[in-house]
């Protein structure tokens, strides 16, 4: 990840993250368990992140704040809230687990940062969001999604 505006919303994104108290934050057993799996190596996953993002801006031909973007299966929110770090326009998360959505949620308060949108279902709640609001996203990301 050579973008420096990348590397420092990657270690800004990863302090906030550490310094979360996750055991006593409004959130679900599953939702700690697997936050606290992936907290040894939060950097790497925010970094595999980072180069997401940046190759699905550089693809699009617009500047982040132009973009709508999706982060589908969406989990913990943490690509979220990376995107809007980097100042992607609008940020749309989809997550079937609706522990995993009130987590992402919960987890945008503490932080304040993350999704502008917080949708629970799969492709079909998403197609029917994109065709009630006449959107069209630029984005769409799915990392560790199987």
């Amino acid at each position: 990840m050579k973008n420096t505006i990348y590397h420092k919303a990657v270690q800004e994104l990863t302090k906030k993250l550490q310094a979360v108290p996750y055991e006593t934050l409004s959130i679900s057993s599953y939702n700690k368990s697997y936050i606290k799996g992936m907290m040894p190596a939060i950097g790497y996953f925010l970094k595999i992140y980072a180069t997401c993002l940046q190759q699905g801006i550089a693809g699009s031909g617009k500047s982040p704040r132009e973009l709508t973007m999706i982060d589908f299966g969406g989990g913990s929110g943490f690509l979220s809230m990376l995107a809007k770090s980097i100042g992607i326009g609008h940020i749309i998360y989809v997550d079937l687990n609706p522990l995993s959505v009130q987590a992402a949620f919960r987890l945008k308060e503490y932080t304040g940062t993350g999704a502008d949108l917080f949708l629970e279902g799969s492709t079909e709640q998403l197609a029917d969001w994109c065709r009630d609001t006449q959107s069209k996203p630029d984005l769409l990301i799915a990392t560790d999604l199987i």
